[in-house]
């Protein structure tokens, strides 16, 4: 979706005016103009966000170059900065801090200045407080994928005012983060024709009072290995902006598995289990832990998947194979021929899936000296004979 990023103030030089506010000391030529010696942003809801200006001023006779402004804490975000600004003499240069609170309680932190050929750099001092998180927003931080999946998740908002609000915009400020309106289905909704698809879509951004809704959906397709950061931008009608981080790290995949597919052979009878092994190689340079091995997907609920990994973890050392067992049992209540499904990897690494199929036959063959005999239950009867329950071939 297309959204519009407001810009900070102009990095352009303008004409020194008269400060009576108090400033900071400091060892620079340049002083700091601010509204107060401690540059404090007030208490603010957990990812709503506040922005102030922060003017740097020349009253020397001598130009200097602001190379680089640099927060001390990630809930403090410089926006609008060049990379080198030159201030003639008797100049200034503004820029704005935006407070993002990401946890709760007061933070205490600087923001450093660094001056073009000097040794050195000056500091302001900088204070936010960080209050509930009224607006249930969860963060995408500390998210790690490999490069042969995808990653994608909801982005919810509950309105805790005690009147509606709406979601006016929301949009990336990154390209390589794509986000999406939910589907209907996923709202157990049917548009019967476009009109009401849209109404539909209109009705989604708008929140009653204590509700919580899924606005977006957030999507990741992996194009090189690496860390990728962004936010989320979501603008209500009440005038508050909420900035959601999202930082994803993409890594090779951790960990393959032998066999790539499972096959549990041919089950006959009630309650028969088939195991098979699955040999799990970490090819990174530290330990990783499998956390579980679950089921994703699955045809038939007639079979049920255990493994060894189902509720402790395994520890799988730097460069080393390990062997999980998978246990699949068939409850005799299916009428299919074959049963497909995948089961899940999950670890503190990448996270992947392994497909598996079991073949059902209804009827078993048994050998004795004088006859060959197939044994099918009456429910199973081929069709087009009148096969017994036991009959001789």
């Amino acid at each position: 979706m297309a959204g519009v990023v407001e810009r900070a103030p102009s990095a352009a030089a303008a004409p020194l005016e008269n400060d009576e506010h108090r400033q900071p000391r400091h060892t620079s030529p340049l002083q700091v103009n601010t509204h107060h010696v401690l540059l404090f942003l007030f208490s603010r809801p957990l990812y709503v966000t506040q922005t102030t200006a922060v003017q740097i001023i020349n009253p020397s006779q001598k130009t200097y170059t602001v190379s680089s402004i640099t927060p001390n804490d990630p809930q403090f975000v410089i926006t609008g900065h060049q990379k080198e600004v030159d201030i003639p003499p008797g100049k200034m240069y503004q820029t704005t801090v935006m407070f993002l609170p990401t946890r709760r309680g007061k933070t205490t932190s600087s923001i450093s200045i660094e001056l073009k050929g000097s040794s050195r750099a000056f500091s302001i001092g900088i204070e936010g407080i960080g209050g509930r998180n009224a607006y249930g927003i969860q963060s995408f931080v500390n998210v790690t994928v490999s490069m042969d999946s995808k990653y994608s998740s909801p982005v919810t908002i509950y309105n805790p005012k005690s009147f509606s609000i709406q979601v006016k915009k929301v949009f990336s400020s990154e390209r390589f983060f794509y986000i999406s309106l939910p589907k209907p289905d996923d709202h157990d909704f049917m548009a019967k024709d476009d009109v009401e698809e849209e109404l539909f879509h209109m009705s989604l951004w708008t929140l009653a009072p204590k509700e919580s809704r899924q606005v977006i959906n957030l999507s990741f397709q992996p194009t090189d290995v690496g860390i990728f950061q962004g936010y989320i931008h979501i603008l209500l009608s009440n005038e508050e902006r909420l900035l959601v981080p999202v930082q994803v790290k993409v890594v090779r995949r951790a960990l393959v598995s032998r066999p790539s597919r499972l096959k549990f052979g041919t089950l006959t009878f009630k309650s028969q289990t088939r195991a098979r092994t699955l040999e799990l190689h970490n090819l990174e340079s530290q330990p990783v832990a499998v956390t579980s091995i679950i089921v994703e997907e699955i045809t038939d609920p007639s079979v049920t998947i255990s493994s060894t990994v189902m509720n402790s973890n395994m520890i799988i050392p730097a460069k080393s194979r390990r062997r999980a067992t998978i246990a699949l049992t068939f409850d005799g209540a299916s009428d299919r021929a074959s049963i497909e499904g995948s089961i899940r990897v999950v670890s503190n690494g990448t996270n992947f899936t392994v497909p598996f199929i079991a073949t059902i036959l209804h009827g078993t063959l048994a050998y004795s000296r004088k006859s060959v005999i197939f044994r099918t239950p009456l429910s199973h009867r081929p069709f087009g004979t009148n096969c017994s329950k036991m009959g001789t071939l």
